[in-house]
């Protein structure tokens, strides 16, 4: 009998997962995963055996793929067998490649006025964020200065209408503190 995750999770870079004691185990198959990144699923599993999980589609419910342990690029830091490091880095190129290829079919699809740079991209991107988000809040009271201008009499606060320079009250406050 298979247990299924309680929530609905997204296919990530990683694959899929599952919790058992607060640790999340890796499950993928590289192609498939990189064609149904980000698709919402279910993950059943037999606690027993945690080799392969089975996919579900989180809409229809519908099974979709069997995949497994995402163990093959676990080597230890330090390993010794060479065969298992080889294996590894052939599945990482493997992987490179077939991604470079989607990506080629996918731009060798567009028409020339589709094809943007990745540069003009990117601006259209910052421009929008830009848009969004930045702003600069703008002083509501711009005192200019001028080059060679002879100095007003009287000077204003930032804010103030008049600043009323009351010697006479300062004196009183200040001996009224010190009692």
């Amino acid at each position: 009998m298979l247990m299924r995750s309680t929530r609905k999770q997204k296919i990530k870079r990683n694959g899929v997962y599952v919790m058992i004691c607060g640790e999340k185990i890796w499950f993928t198959e590289p192609r498939e995963t990189i064609m149904n990144l980000e698709k919402e699923v279910y993950v059943r599993y037999d606690p027993a055996d945690l080799r392969t999980v089975r996919i579900y589609d989180a809409e229809t419910d519908k099974y979709m793929f069997t995949w497994s342990l995402a163990d093959m690029l676990m080597a230890d830091y330090l390993e010794e067998n060479q065969e298992i490091i080889s294996d590894a880095n052939a599945l990482i190129r493997e992987t490179k490649k077939f991604v470079r290829e989607q990506a080629k079919g996918t731009v060798t699809a567009l028409s020339n006025q589709q094809r943007l740079t990745l540069l003009d991209v990117e601006f259209r991107k910052a421009q929008a964020e830009k848009d969004e988000n930045f702003y600069i809040n703008q002083p509501k009271r711009i005192v200019p200065v001028i080059v060679n201008e002879e100095p007003a009499e009287e000077r204003m606060a930032v804010g103030a209408e008049y600043v009323d320079i009351n010697m006479k009250r300062i004196k009183r406050n200040s001996e009224m503190r010190k009692k």
